[in-house]
C-alpha cells in the first residue's frame, strides 16, 4: 500500500430540490382544501316591506328584469342593464 493515493473527489454544489417540491405540494393542497370556504362580502341588512312582489313571483313575467348593484371600494356604483332597460325605464 505504499503506492495508494486516494482519489480526490470533485466537490458539486448541487441543491436537492425534491424536498422543496414536496413543500410546493402541500402548500397547494392545504390552499385548493380552504379555498372554497373563503367568502367576500358585506352583510347588508335589508329594509323589510309587505307591499313588494316577490323575485319568485316576478321570475315568469317576461317584463321583469332584475338590476344588480354593484359597489367597488372607491364607492363607484355598477348597474347590469343595457341601454335599452334604461330607456324602458326612464319613460
Amino acid at each position: 500500500m505504499a503506492g495508494y493515493q486516494p482519489k480526490k473527489r470533485k466537490l458539486t454544489a448541487e441543491i436537492n430540490v425534491v424536498p422543496y417540491i414536496d413543500v410546493m405540494l402541500v402548500l397547494l393542497i392545504i390552499f385548493m382544501v380552504t379555498s372554497p370556504f373563503i367568502t367576500q362580502g358585506v352583510d347588508v341588512e335589508l329594509p323589510k316591506t309587505s307591499s313588494a312582489t316577490p323575485a319568485s313571483e316576478l321570475a315568469g313575467d317576461s317584463e321583469a328584469s332584475f338590476i344588480i348593484v354593484e359597489i367597488d371600494k372607491d364607492g363607484q356604483l355598477g348597474l347590469s342593464v343595457n341601454d335599452d332597460e334604461v330607456q324602458r325605464g326612464l319613460s
